[in-house]
């Protein structure tokens, strides 16, 4: 992902629970230590990480027949 970053941050889709938030923060820490372009992360903001992850998952064409909750 280092290597994606610095290339050209905006192709890099980070997915994460609010804007502004601390993962919003990580994931610009995390562009700029790799050369990137923290200004222009395509960042993806959720109403919690409980949304963001199915909706990677599914990005990533990750499926699942079941669902455990409150493990």
């Amino acid at each position: 992902m280092a290597t994606a970053l610095k290339a050209d941050t905006s192709k890099v889709v980070w997915a994460g629970g609010s804007a502004g938030g601390a993962d919003h923060i990580l994931a610009c820490l995390v562009a700029k230590a790799s050369g990137g372009d923290a200004s222009k992360l395509n960042y993806v903001p959720f109403s919690g990480g409980g949304q963001a992850l199915p909706a990677i998952y599914h990005a990533l064409g990750w499926t699942s027949d079941r669902m455990n909750e409150n493990l």
